[in-house]
């Protein structure tokens, strides 16, 4: 993306979004406790940084945790920047204070290299903290979804999207027991 494609504003909340977005993605693999929609909506930008430094780092010994994780402070700082100076944060008014190119290419080569190390040592990890969910373990929610979309003498809706489309039945599953949780 170069400076005439897109204002400094959008720039810097696609720096905040990136961490974010790879954060979330360490979380849902490594944090066996939060379900989908705990990652998408319930965490702040900083409490999603720092717990996906502190799964790497259960994992990974040799990951410098103190370092990493006050290197977000200045992250904090970048999301108030997009917040008091960008055009497209919460639907505000615009024109703000907009932030100079040289501030904008700090900010990205910060964000660029807190997202290198975090991939890094994501990526490093043996590969045995892949989650997957055991198909027989939720026979209702199998159920639920093969009755609200039959397959006429086809196998099961329920067990093609697990085994073909793993990651959305993942997500339909954490919505199914979210729902249940409300209706309890």
């Amino acid at each position: 993306m170069n400076s005439e494609e897109a204002s400094n504003d959008v720039k810097i909340d696609c720096c905040k979004a990136i961490i974010e977005g790879i954060s979330k993605n360490i979380l849902k693999y490594l944090d066996h406790s939060l379900n989908y929609r705990k990652i998408e909506k319930g965490l702040s930008f900083i409490s999603l940084s720092t717990k996906s430094i502190e799964k790497i780092a259960d994992k990974k010994e040799s990951m410098e945790i103190n370092f990493t994780q006050q290197l977000l402070g200045p992250l904090q700082c970048l999301v108030g920047t997009r917040d008091k100076c960008g055009d497209v944060s919460h639907g505000h008014i615009g024109p703000k204070n907009n932030s100079t190119n040289e501030f904008t290419d700090l900010i990205i080569h910060y964000s660029e290299g807190i997202a290198v190390y975090l991939l890094q040592n994501f990526y490093s990890l043996d590969g045995t903290f892949q989650r997957k969910i055991n198909y027989d373990e939720y026979p209702n929610f199998n159920e639920f979804l093969d009755t609200l979309y039959p397959l006429e003498g086809k196998p099961l809706y329920s067990l093609a999207l697990y085994e073909q489309y793993y990651d959305d039945y993942e997500i339909h599953l954490d919505d199914f027991l979210y729902e249940r949780e409300i209706e309890e």
